[in-house]
């Protein structure tokens, strides 16, 4: 993967990255492979320019990053899967094995970032699709307060509780020159 700059960056700054940012460069390759042993390899190679650079902490969360990339990306094409297979897919090792996947599956489920169910019994994990209907007040309220409905002069009223329509549905009305808050 080559590494791309937003349009507006200078054709020059595109140029001389490679040779000026070697490591950066390299661990963005690294990290589009979705290999977990070549990312790892890159880290160490380029640990001392990192450090020196104060940013051995920003590797590491990338190694994180890319291990719950591989875990996410294995929701799209498997239903049901060992956790031994797993961790071998996304590039725990032997070492960590059954263990240390369960332990990464069960956080990114805590951390809503994955939908699943895991059986300790069998060892297996079930994926599953996003529960969410998006259609209560706190999901309006998340997307109000991370998008800034605000800007868009909507209002959220209240539930509509009418008898023959279901609870929880939202109204949003349209107000002009209206802030909530």
């Amino acid at each position: 993967m080559q590494l791309s700059l937003p349009k507006y960056a200078s054709p020059v700054v595109q140029k001389y990255l490679r040779q000026l940012c070697p490591g950066y460069s390299e661990l963005v390759t690294a990290y589009y492979s979705n290999k977990r042993e070549e990312l790892r390899s890159v880290a160490e190679k380029y640990a001392e320019v990192f450090a020196a650079d104060q940013n051995s902490g920003l590797v590491e969360q990338v190694l994180q990053s890319q291990l719950r990339t591989s875990v996410k990306r294995l929701t799209k094409t498997f239903v049901t899967l060992s956790l031994s297979e797993l961790a071998q897919r996304v590039g725990l090792g032997e070492d960590a094995g059954a263990a240390e996947a369960e332990r990464l599956v069960v956080r990114m489920i805590g951390a809503g970032e994955i939908h699943a169910r895991v059986s300790q019994r069998d060892g297996m994990v079930r994926f599953m699709s996003n529960p969410e209907q998006f259609d209560s007040v706190k999901v309006l309220a998340g997307a109000y307060t991370i998008h800034g409905f605000r800007n868009w002069g909507c209002a959220l009223i209240r539930p509509n509780i009418r008898p023959g329509t279901p609870r929880g549905r939202l109204h949003v009305a349209r107000q002009q020159n209206s802030v909530l808050g």
